[in-house]
């Protein structure tokens, strides 16, 4: 797992098309950082790495025997993440795995540090980080739903942060823009899913929690229950999400019941706070 920055003067980003899941998260003044999940592909070097979030616990937890890769967090924010994450911590302010971060002369501003995803598994690894598969965070399929409605395009808000996904039919993918541009990868160009996930979450503030500007950051809940739009194949099918605790999988179903599968690929889930629904 590596903690990614989002915003305008973080882009182009690098290493994002080389994650297995991508999580899309709320964060302070409506903008979003990315949690990108690697397992099945070494992607390098990654970047621009932000700091972490109490939310990034939850996630952690959902996929199991975790490694976190992030610039590090206020006392008030790490705490969550140390408690209970049971992940592997690398943090650049700690000093952890030196080596492992960089500063990009390229980038300016809060948008400089990097790292080596292929150096922090090795580190890991020396601390004794066992070597095994991630949990399965939702159930996979090769079939969409039988309730899956055609579907071209979709739009999400988060506040200060518009994304839409459009079908491309020709490459049988979902296109990423932000904020009325193409999102785009150093290297790979635009970005894509062959899956996105729409979770619609609750969302609360604690005072202690906020960036240097006072801008409250959400704290959201991944447990419990909830609606869940799921766009895949170039359809949209939209249904419930729930999770019985921190260490459970998402289970999505359609209104019949039925268990909603990810198409096996590459997966965003978009964790959108509630009112919002996607357009």
């Amino acid at each position: 797992m590596v903690k990614i920055d989002n915003v305008g003067g973080a882009l182009p980003q690098t290493g994002v098309p080389m994650a297995d899941i991508v999580f899309e998260e709320p964060v302070e003044g409506g903008l979003t950082r990315l949690v990108a999940v690697f397992n099945t592909v070494d992607p390098g070097v990654v970047g621009p790495i932000r700091s972490a979030r109490p939310i990034d616990a939850q996630i952690a937890r959902m996929l199991g025997n975790s490694i976190l890769m992030f610039s590090g967090a206020s006392r008030y924010e790490i705490r969550p993440v140390k408690r209970d994450s049971k992940a592997t911590l690398i943090a650049d302010d700690w000093n952890t795995a030196p080596g492992t971060f960089e500063r990009n002369p390229d980038k300016s501003g809060d948008h400089t540090l990097f790292g080596s995803a292929t150096k922090a598994w090795a580190w890991a690894a020396r601390k004794g980080t066992p070597d095994t598969a991630p949990n399965q965070p939702f159930a996979f399929s090769d079939a969409r739903s039988a309730s899956a409605v055609p579907t071209k395009d979709v739009s999400i808000r988060f506040e200060g942060t518009r994304v839409e996904w459009t079908w491309s039919a020709s490459k049988s993918v979902w296109k990423r823009s932000q904020n009325g541009s193409p999102h785009e990868d150093t290297e790979s160009g635009q970005l894509t899913a062959d899956t996105v996930v729409i979770l619609s979450v609750p969302i609360s503030y604690d005072p202690q929690l906020h960036d240097v500007l006072g801008n409250p950051t959400p704290v959201v809940s991944l447990e419990g229950t909830g609606t869940v739009w799921l766009l895949r194949d170039g359809t949209k099918t939209r249904g419930t999400w729930s999770r019985a605790n921190i260490d459970a999988p998402l289970v999505l179903t359609d209104a019949s019941g039925a268990v909603l599968g990810v198409k096996p690929g590459h997966t965003w889930v978009e964790i959108l706070p509630q009112p919002a629904k996607p357009e």
